[in-house]
């Protein structure tokens, strides 16, 4: 059981430190050399604005070229607009606001913008031909530099990557063309013919033609709104690795329903451990017993291997003939700690992917339960309370307990940089823990 605990503790070191020793690398590949486009500027700009996002329109070209959203306070276009029309680029526009539309007008030429609900945009256009920049990432973010490209074709997702440029990339017919950052993503939801794809100023861009009215979705990754637009679309939220993916997508929506009683997502995560503990209460209590059990047998076994100290073999049947006369499981009080690592891993996945904890405030000093504690007091608190609850609970020996007082300061060093809300979902793990520890002396261990 030691080894096994020690084998934990470093496959989970390897495990959340891949993310931060591997950080994405920047772009090798130098511009295609076919490729010359002029990103239009201008000074002149239309403003529009709704419940969902700020919007700016470039009067010449007539392409959007800043998408502000307002409930994640987030600016989602940069150096570059999502997309531009080709044969328009250099067009003078007027204009005129009705309700939810931007109609822009020239002698020959117009586009007009229709600003839907669920941050899809309905577009009209007297072209036909686009280039499609995508969204910027927030390089401030480690987690939005994870950009990336995808189109979809022949029923499946393709994710574009610079190896893929470096020969021509061609596809005669796509679904669906975007990008997507860590939490937000830009869809165009019309097919397009004659899609190219290249690599201008380290960004993987995209050129073809399209239905003159077509629509996108500019907004964040949330599968539930990705789901409702197309059910194709639900696969660019990122469930983490295929075993732990059932897992992230239960407690994702777990969260949701506790966010409809409790509006605060600090609080969502303190009950939703609670409830975790209660779930797994019966089989703690089982492990508590079995390593009472262990513990008294211990001084049996030191004496066993005393006895038998030069022949392993005649000691490993004795050990096992005493767990068999006394009925006691050894690896009993590793389970909780096992079933419970794909529910854990699961958690890393959705702290780190769902935008419902980007800008989520707790208590205090915690503004954002998706980055880490500015301060690292959670982080403090949990080892703290991790190590009570090491030094309460039944051991075997002192080995034992002293590889649980080791695993907690580990998990000091690798916490300290994880999400807040993850750090707080452990700690209160750890304290409901502890109540636990004292409900089975008190109650159920009662009078021995």
């Amino acid at each position: 059981m030691n080894r096994f605990i020690l084998y934990f503790i470093i496959a989970f070191t390897i495990f959340f430190l891949w993310t931060f020793l591997f950080p994405p690398k920047p772009s090798s590949i130098k511009n295609q050399s076919n490729l010359k486009i002029e990103v239009p500027t201008s000074d002149s700009l239309i403003s529009y604005e709704n419940e969902l996002y700020n919007v700016k329109i470039s009067r010449k070209g007539g392409f959007i070229k800043s998408f502000y959203i307002k409930k994640y306070k987030s600016e989602l276009l940069g150096n570059y607009p999502i997309f531009i029309f080709k044969n328009l680029k250099d067009k003078n526009f007027n204009y005129e606001i009705s309700k939810n539309k931007v109609i822009l007008k020239s002698e020959n030429d117009s586009i007009i913008y229709e600003f839907k609900s669920n941050y899809i945009v309905n577009v009209i256009s007297s072209d036909s031909e686009i280039i499609s920049y995508g969204i910027n990432p927030n390089l401030e973010d480690n987690y939005e530099k994870r950009y990336s490209n995808f189109i979809y074709y022949d029923q499946k997702w393709h994710k574009i990557t610079e190896d893929k440029l470096i020969t021509p990339f061609n596809v005669d017919y796509a679904n669906f063309i975007g990008s997507k950052t860590h939490y937000f993503s830009f869809v165009i939801l019309n097919e397009m013919k004659n899609n190219k794809a290249f690599l201008y100023n380290n960004r993987i861009i995209f050129e073809g033609k399209i239905n003159p009215n077509f629509k996108f979705y500019l907004g964040p990754i949330d599968p539930q709104i990705l789901k409702l637009i197309d059910k194709r679309l639900e696969p660019i939220y990122d469930w983490g690795f295929f075993l732990f993916a059932p897992f992230s997508q239960i407690i994702f929506y777990s969260f949701r329903g506790l966010y409809s009683l409790v509006h605060n997502y600090g609080f969502v995560i303190i009950l939703f451990s609670l409830i975790i503990k209660i779930i797994f209460s019966p089989l703690t209590y089982q492990s508590y017993i079995a390593m009472k059990k262990l513990s008294k047998i211990q001084p049996k076994i030191q004496k066993l291997q005393v006895i038998y100290k030069d022949d392993p073999e005649k000691l490993q049947k004795e050990i096992l003939r005493i767990y068999q006369e006394e009925n006691v499981n050894p690896l009993s009080g590793c389970l909780p700690l096992i079933i419970q690592l794909p529910i854990f891993f699961a958690l890393y996945q959705v702290f780190i992917t769902s935008i419902d904890f980007k800008n989520a405030p707790f208590i205090l000093w915690i503004k954002d339960l998706s980055s880490k504690d500015p301060y690292f007091i959670l982080p403090i608190l949990m080892t703290l309370i991790s190590l009570i609850n090491s030094i309460i609970q039944p051991s075997v020996d002192k080995n034992s307990k002293m590889i649980g007082i080791i695993m907690s300061l580990i998990f000091l060093l690798i916490f300290l940089t994880f999400p807040a809300g993850l750090v707080l979902y452990w700690l209160s793990y750890s304290l409901f823990s502890i109540l636990e520890q004292f409900i089975f002396k008190k109650f159920l261990l009662k009078g021995g």
